[in-house]
């Protein structure tokens, strides 16, 4: 099953994903954000949620090319 939605409150640990039809609590998943050309993958799980709202991720497994990525998104976000 693949599913879209846009990615917010990002973190070190997860993120939200807002959507309509999210999956439910806790189920296994995998994550790939794009921004910039440039594509972080990670597996996760669904921490909670809210039907026609989205769903809150944590990353299970970040490899350090995807951890630096990240680091470097975060960066860009403090400005």
């Amino acid at each position: 099953m693949h599913l879209t939605g846009r990615t917010s409150e990002l973190s070190r640990h997860g993120c939200y994903l807002d959507m309509m039809n999210p999956l439910p609590s806790g189920s296994i998943i995998k994550v790939e954000i794009v921004n910039h050309e440039k594509t972080l993958e990670s597996r996760g799980h669904v921490i909670y949620s809210q039907s026609n709202m989205g769903m809150a991720v944590a990353f299970d497994e970040l490899s350090a090319r995807d951890a630096q990525i990240l680091e470097n998104w975060l960066h860009q976000l403090k400005g």
